[in-house]
């Protein structure tokens, strides 16, 4: 898969960014906020649109006064993202994404 923004008038150059780390610990979470940081120029701005999703995903949010929980699944489903199920890998095989900077 690929993003392109190219209105920054910068030459392109190729930097890989591998990331590793246990389940649950935010990897793809970190690549759908990566992607919101280059759509948007700020956070107002993000608020006035919707969310930008690379990848499926799901996470949950606790209300501060009631303490209920709320699962919330972004994006369109896919073979290789299994976010539905509590506690497991979601993704089930590496993928690589490409952002052209630039």
């Amino acid at each position: 898969m690929s993003y392109n923004r190219r209105d920054r008038g910068s030459p392109e150059t190729d930097i890989n960014i591998l990331l590793l780390g246990e389940t649950g610990v935010g990897k793809t979470t970190f690549i759908n906020a990566f992607l919101n940081c280059l759509f948007y120029n700020t956070l107002d701005d993000a608020l006035k649109d919707e969310l930008k999703v690379l990848i499926p995903s799901a996470f949950t949010v606790t209300d501060n006064e009631t303490f209920d929980s709320t699962k919330i699944l972004v994006g369109m489903p896919n073979d290789n993202e299994n976010c539905e199920v509590d506690g497991q890998s979601s993704t089930q095989s590496c993928r690589s994404y490409i952002f052209t900077i630039g």
